[in-house]
C-alpha cells in the first residue's frame, strides 16, 4: 500500500477534534441515527483514502502533493544519440555527454508538464519533480486533504452544536426522518424556541450535506484528472527514447 495512512471517518472525528469532543460527535451521530450524514461522511473519507493510497500522497514530505511515477527504465543508445547529433565517429562522444543531454531533455519535459497541467486543471496549484533520480512528478493541489478535513470538522460541529440535550436530540432525530417541523409547531408539540433551533439545525445539516457533495464532486474530478495524467505519462514513457533523439536532432541541426 502506497499511502502513508488510512483515513477513516471515525479516525477523522477523533483526530480532528480532541478525543473527548470527537467521542461526543460520534455518539451524537449514532444516537441521531442520521444514516444519510454518516453515509456521506464515510463516502468522503473513502474518497480521500483512495486518492492518498493510489497516488502516494505526501510521498516527499513538505507541501501536500500527489506523486506520480515518471521513471524511465530504459536509457538512450549511444550510437543512436550520436547519429541524432550528426556525429559519425563514436570516439568524438561519450556516455557522459549523452547523459547530460538526457538530463536536460527530462528537465525540460518536467517544465512543460508543469505549465501544461497548471493551465489545464484548475485544482492544481503547482507541479514539481521529486525522488533521488527525479523520476516522480509531484502535483500540489490547491486544497489539501488537511484543508478538507478542517472544513469537515467545522461543518460537523456546526450541525451537532444544535443538540444541547435529550429533547433537542429527539427533536432533530424526528426531523431527520420527518422534516415537516412547522406541522409539529402548529400542533403545539414543540415550543417556539424548539422550532427555531430545529429549523437552524436542519439548515446546518443541509449545509453539511451540500458541502460534502461539493467536495465529493471535486475529489472525483481530481481522481479522473490524475488518471488522465497517468495515462499521458505511460504514453510518454513508451516514446521517451525516440522523442529524445528527435529533440537532439532539432537542437543540433
Amino acid at each position: 500500500m502506497l499511502g502513508n495512512r488510512i483515513f477513516t471517518f471515525s479516525q477523522f472525528i477523533l483526530e480532528r477534534a480532541n478525543r473527548d469532543v470527537g467521542s461526543y460527535y460520534l455518539n451524537k451521530l449514532d444516537q441521531l441515527q442520521d444514516t444519510e450524514v454518516i453515509g456521506k461522511l464515510e463516502e468522503l473519507s473513502n474518497a480521500l483514502n483512495d486518492l492518498e493510497n493510489k497516488y502516494w500522497y505526501e510521498r516527499e514530505g513538505g507541501r501536500a502533493h500527489y506523486a506520480l511515477n515518471m521513471k524511465i527504465h530504459e536509457y538512450p543508445d549511444l550510437a543512436k544519440w550520436a547519429r541524432a547529433r550528426g556525429e559519425d565517429d563514436l570516439e568524438d562522444v561519450n556516455d557522459e555527454m549523452m547523459y547530460e543531454d538526457w538530463a536536460r531533455y527530462m528537465e525540460g519535459t518536467y517544465e512543460v508538464h508543469a505549465e501544461d497541467y497548471k493551465q489545464s486543471f484548475s485544482w492544481i496549484k503547482d507541479v514539481g519533480a521529486g525522488g533521488k533520480s527525479g523520476g516522480w512528478l509531484l502535483i500540489y493541489p490547491e486544497a489539501t486533504h488537511d484543508n478538507i478535513e478542517d472544513d469537515a470538522s467545522y461543518q460537523i460541529e456546526d450541525y451537532l452544536n444544535y443538540i444541547n440535550g435529550d429533547s433537542d436530540l429527539e427533536l432533530i432525530k424526528n426531523l431527520v426522518s420527518n422534516p415537516d417541523i412547522k406541522e409539529l409547531a402548529d400542533m403545539g408539540l414543540i415550543s417556539a424556541d424548539e422550532l427555531e433551533n430545529g429549523q437552524e439545525a436542519m439548515k446546518s445539516r443541509q449545509d453539511l450535506l451540500n458541502w460534502v457533495n461539493k467536495e465529493l464532486a471535486e475529489l472525483t474530478e481530481i481522481k479522473e484528472d490524475l488518471a488522465v495524467i497517468t495515462e499521458e505519462i505511460e504514453r510518454f514513457r513508451e516514446k521517451a527514447e525516440d522523442l529524445f533523439y528527435d529533440w537532439i536532432t532539432d537542437i543540433y541541426s
